[in-house]
């Protein structure tokens, strides 16, 4: 039975303190009757005066003599270390529940012997116990959070006590000595010696043998209350192997489609907690950092043989038995997915390992993840079909790790090979012939580029990928480095060559939305890109630094225009873009003081540089209609589309745009008017295309920033400001069909 709260507060630890030393004396009075032993009985077996076959039956039974007593100091030892380490534990633990205590008796609890908590309003003043007495739900739940943080410190004893209990009782397992003898290899930590039997119930299922429901449990706890212990970690992925690992991998993920509903909780758990295992024992933190190298050098050796090996493995509906077959690296990226906070070096070592066995340049083969079609659909999608992209993934849940892999500077050529020379197409095809199937070219599975896209979006601006409807951040600040990132990739995904503009832009389909996100991000810096497009002379294709530190980008600015359209072929990545250059053309007329005027040259200059940059999207929006024509997809869809996403953009203000968002909108508010939620897919989608035009743009954005000072936003002086900044908008226009080979 577990111990419970009033145990817990109640328990005298010093106890376990007394057993350790209790049990160091003996192993250290083992370790005297050991030399003992040795120096003065088992030595006259040694002795040339007795002879005969006494004296071998002797021996034999001395060496076995020796080894117990040897066997029994090293047990009392590590016993004495478990106790000491029990100690240390349950006193830090008690101590978390006795101060879950103390803090909800200061806040006007009173706690009674079973952890509960009620609130005793006379420790109120008289104001706020009124408020719990009329309030009886607010009172309970505020009963029920200071229940909920005893109860929380109380399970975390609960379950160290457990943890300690299974390593004390752990089954002799060092094979000298008697049978049933004592126990030399027992260690001295709890981690280590749980992750013996951690090691046991996981080769029981990379057998493929079926776990008891009492042996999942089992293992369900130690994984999970072990993950975050070093030593734990480190002796379970000493005893799997790297091929060991696998396996199991291999099987829990099997598990988790063929097992019923709880178990299948189970088996997610135990995945979950082999990956954090992984994640734990890769660690370089600084405080051993020689023996956390050592073990990592080690671990990836191991991999590095093991990760390129074939595997059966079941994925879905299909079975081993059915042929397939995956590289190891596929299945560990598949089980480490499920993990969290691995460290850079592990990642980069990884992503290392990986390139080298299927990058053609390095020796390796590219064709190394190949798989057949019984992979593709949902249940494949479950699985690392390509692990240099899981593990890119990965990467990105980790800014600074993605920055530091990806920074093309000290001649990195990370991007160059993943951008513009790496064969993503690992999916097996088959195409008919006159009389029988033959193999056709590779293709991509749907998860193509994936990783790529979140890691390219969490490396160019140090921050997580957004998540579905989140915007990006107005005026971010960003590195050196992350800018380098952002600027290098501009260059990379430009299709076009010295001799040609391609017809179409192509770009992968799971990029484009994380890139458009970065490259929102620095929409201070392709605001004045896009506003040069008609004198490039203004832009140096470098990263340069401001006044306050922050980097910026400086594409050349056809490079970013191909870039952008090629993006734009996602709706959801144009709405991202558009938007941004919209909030930033009216975050830069809103950065004006209160006296400036519809006359002044730089509020002219602001609004033509702004027109004109707004003006290039006018021209990517016409070459995307192009296009869509001929591809025979209807434009009205794609503008629909736009429209949903900018719209709700409106109700989700960009992070950090406090001047844009100071004036009123009335772009938003009168599109948002008109848009008719019956209304058929065509008729919001001619709206769309009139709100996302140049002159709509330009000219209630000046005139919003007009109002806002306090002008007539229908005066001559403002008319003129809109009129001249709308002469610009057409080098935007042109200059863009230049660049995209459409005039």
């Amino acid at each position: 039975m577990a111990v419970d709260y009033a145990t817990i507060i109640s328990a005298d630890l010093s106890g376990l303190s007394t057993a350790a030393s209790a049990w160091r004396r003996m192993g250290d009075r083992f370790d005297t009757l050991h030399g003992d032993y040795g120096d003065h009985v088992r030595a006259a077996a040694e002795s040339e005066n007795w002879l005969g076959q006494s004296v071998s039956a002797f021996k034999s039974q001395a060496q076995m003599t020796q080894e117990e007593y040897a066997a029994a100091r090293d047990e009392a030892w590590a016993v004495a270390d478990l106790l000491d380490e029990a100690h240390g534990t349950l006193t830090r633990l008690r101590n978390r529940v006795t101060g879950a205590r103390d803090d909800a008796e200061q806040a006007g609890m009173e706690v009674n012997p079973y952890g509960r908590c009620s609130l005793d309003l006379s420790r109120l003043d008289e104001d706020e116990a009124e408020i719990y007495r009329r309030n009886q739900m607010a009172r309970q739940e505020l009963e029920d959070s200071w229940t909920g943080k005893i109860s929380d410190a109380v399970v975390a004893v609960q379950q160290a006590d457990e943890n300690i209990k299974l390593a004390l009782m752990a089954n002799p397992s060092d094979g000298t000595g008697l049978v049933d003898g004592f126990d030399a290899s027992l260690h001295g930590d709890v981690g280590a010696v749980n992750a013996g039997r951690a090691s046991e119930l996981y080769a029981k299922l990379e057998s493929g043998e079926q776990l008891t429901a009492e042996e999942l449990a089992e293992l369900e706890f130690l994984v999970r209350q072990n993950e975050g212990d070093t030593e734990f970690s480190r002796t379970l992925l000493n005893a799997l192997d790297a091929e060991g690992t696998i396996g199991a991998a291999n099987e829990l993920h099997a598990r988790t489609y063929s097992a019923d509903a709880a178990e299948k909780r189970q088996y997610l758990s135990v995945q979950e907690g082999l990956a954090n295992t992984i994640a734990t024992a890769t660690t370089v933190d600084g405080k051993g950092t020689a023996a956390d190298k050592d073990f990592l050098r080690a671990w990836r050796d191991g991999m590095r043989e093991a990760g390129v090996a074939e595997y059966g493995v079941q994925v879905g509906e299909h079975n081993e038995d059915a042929g397939q077959r995956a590289r190891g690296y596929q299945s560990l990226l598949t089980l480490m997915q499920h993990g969290s906070g691995y460290d850079e070096e592990v990642l980069h070592g990884l992503a290392d390992d990986i390139r080298a066995a299927e990058d053609p340049a390095q020796g390796g083969d590219p064709d190394l993840w190949d798989l057949d079609t019984s992979f593709s659909g949902e249940d494949g999608d479950s699985f690392a079909r390509d692990p240099l992209d899981a593990t890119l993934g990965l990467m990105s849940r980790s800014p600074d790790t993605a920055t530091n892999y990806l920074d093309p500077a000290k001649d990195n050529d990370t991007l160059t090979y993943l951008l513009d020379e790496r064969d993503w197409n690992f999916r097996d095809t088959v195409e008919m012939g006159s009389n029988a199937q033959h193999t056709g070219p590779d293709a991509r599975f749907s998860d193509s580029h994936t990783g790529l896209g979140k890691v390219l979006e969490a490396a160019a601006t140090g921050a997580p990928p957004l998540g579905e409807n989140e915007p990006p951040r107005l005026n971010a600040p960003h590195t050196e480095a992350q800018a380098r990132v952002m600027q290098e990739t501009v260059t990379l995904l430009d299709p076009a060559t010295e001799k040609s503009i391609p017809s179409s832009f192509e770009f992968p389909e799971n990029i484009r939305r994380p890139v458009a996100n970065a490259l929102a991000e620095y929409g201070q810096d392709t605001h004045i890109v896009l506003g040069s497009v008609d004198d490039e002379r203004l832009v140096d294709n470098s990263t340069w630094r401001d006044d306050s530190g922050d980097w910026r980008i400086a594409p050349e600015v056809d490079k970013l225009v191909r870039v952008m359209r090629g993006l734009s072929e996602d709706p959801e990545a144009y709405s991202v873009l558009h938007e941004m250059e919209r909030m930033r053309f009216r975050e830069a007329m809103a950065e004006f003081s209160e006296d400036r005027t519809a006359q002044d040259d730089e509020v002219r200059n602001e609004a033509v540089l702004g027109a004109k940059a707004m003006g290039v999207f006018d021209g990517i929006r016409q070459d995307i209609a192009a296009d869509l024509t001929d591809k025979r997809v209807s434009e009205a869809q794609w503008s629909s589309k736009v429209a949903y996403h900018v719209l709700g953009g409106m109700v989700t203000p960009f992070p950090g745009g406090d001047g844009a968002q100071r004036i009123i909108d009335t772009l938003a508010s009168v599109w948002a008017g008109e848009v008719e939620a019956d209304a058929t897919g065509e008729k919001n989608a001619e709206i769309a295309k009139e709100y996302l035009t140049t002159e709509k743009v330009v000219t209630l954005g000046i005139g919003d920033w007009a109002e806002e000072r306090g002008m007539d936003r229908d005066g001559s002086a403002v008319d003129l400001l809109q009129a001249e900044a709308l002469l610009y908008a057409e080098n935007g226009r042109t200059a863009a069909s230049t660049y995209l080979g459409s005039d």
